[in-house]
C-alpha cells in the first residue's frame, strides 16, 4: 500500500532562512518609494551594504513604515547584525501585528537565536496570515520540535 501525502506539508529539520523582502510599501512618500526601488535593485544585485544605505534614507523619509522597518531588520540580520535587526523587526510588528514579512523575519530571527516561545510566537502569527507558505509552515514545525534539534 502506497502512502499518500502533500509534498508541499512536509516539515523538514532544516531551518529555512530567506528573509521576506516588501518591494512596494504602503502609506510612505513618493521619495521613499524611490529608494525603497533602488534598495532593492542592490539587494537584487547582492549589494546589501548599498542597500542597507537606500533603506536607511527611505526609513529618514517614511520612519514608522512597518515594511520598510522589516526590510531594514532583514538585511541587518542577513548580514549578522541580528540584535539590530531585531530591533527593526520588533517595532514593525508594533506597528502592523499583520506584517507577514515583519512576523516571519522576526520569529526566524529568534529561531535562530534559540529563543523558542518568541519564535513560536511570531511564526504562529505569520502562519495565520498565510497557512500555505512552506518556508512558515516548515520553520514553525522546527520551532514545536522537542528540544528545537534541526540543523542550521
Amino acid at each position: 500500500m502506497r502512502m499518500q501525502y502533500n509534498k508541499n506539508s512536509l516539515i523538514t529539520t532544516t531551518l529555512t532562512t530567506p528573509y521576506i523582502y516588501f518591494t512596494t510599501a504602503p502609506d510612505i512618500t513618493d521619495k521613499a518609494a524611490d529608494l525603497l526601488k533602488q534598495a532593492n535593485e542592490q539587494f537584487d544585485q547582492q549589494k546589501s551594504k548599498e542597500a542597507t544605505e537606500f533603506y536607511g534614507q527611505a526609513l529618514q523619509e517614511s520612519p514608522n513604515s512597518p515594511h520598510l522597518l522589516s526590510n531594514m531588520g532583514a538585511i541587518l540580520s542577513a548580514q549578522g547584525a541580528a540584535q539590530q535587526g531585531m530591533g527593526y523587526l520588533r517595532k514593525a510588528v508594533e506597528l502592523d501585528v499583520k506584517n507577514i514579512g515583519a512576523q516571519y523575519n522576526l520569529g526566524t530571527l529568534l529561531l535562530g537565536s534559540g529563543i523558542l516561545d518568541g519564535a513560536k510566537d511570531h511564526l504562529g502569527k505569520a502562519y495565520e496570515i498565510d497557512q500555505e507558505s512552506g518556508p512558515i509552515v516548515n520553520n514553525l514545525g522546527i520551532a514545536h520540535l522537542p528540544g528545537a534539534d534541526y540543523k542550521r
